[in-house]
């Protein structure tokens, strides 16, 4: 089964590279957006899928677009917030509720693939259903530090979601 990635950045190289790193991987659709305005002119139309959505961008930037993602689309899409700058957990304060993590940019190749699959594990569940005898519509969100390799990956923590360096 096909797994949808977004890309939104404004900058035409990130978002080619990480393009084309990521359709490397099998049955990945990557699908790019050089803003937020763009990506939120067609959000209610896409399926779900993972976000990686960069923080500092003209026009909407990357906390005004997950405010629209909050208030619209909410649990559509698996949010990794994609920058250059440190400090990020911080600098989201109450958005980091809808976020599934961070990746600093530059980051390795293996890690953006290993944070990519473990975001579209996390949204797969999302959207399974309530199995008898469990309660609300799924198993929810989990931590980048529950899922399988986190911690080998240099995962550090930043509740509650994780945030990942990409080293």
């Amino acid at each position: 089964m096909a797994r949808t990635t977004y890309l939104v950045d404004d900058d035409t190289g990130v978002r080619k590279a990480l393009g084309s790193l990521l359709e490397l991987q099998p049955d990945q659709i990557v699908r790019d957006f050089d803003s937020g305005e763009a990506f939120l002119a067609e959000a209610g139309e896409l399926e779900p899928g993972v976000l990686l959505l960069d923080l500092n961008m003209p026009g909407l930037n990357g906390v005004e677009v997950l405010k629209a993602l909050r208030a619209r689309h909410r649990g559509k899409f698996t949010i990794l917030i994609l920058t250059g700058m440190g400090n990020i957990p911080d600098a989201l304060g109450a958005m980091r509720g809808d976020l599934f993590g961070f990746i600093e940019k530059p980051c390795d190749a293996q890690s953006l693939f290993d944070t990519v699959d473990d975001a579209h594990k996390a949204l797969a569940r999302d959207c399974t259903p309530a199995l008898p005898g469990q309660t609300g519509a799924g198993v929810g969100r989990h931590s980048v530090a529950s899922l399988p390799g986190a911690a080998a990956r240099g995962a550090r923590h930043a509740p509650p979601r994780q945030a990942l360096t990409g080293r």
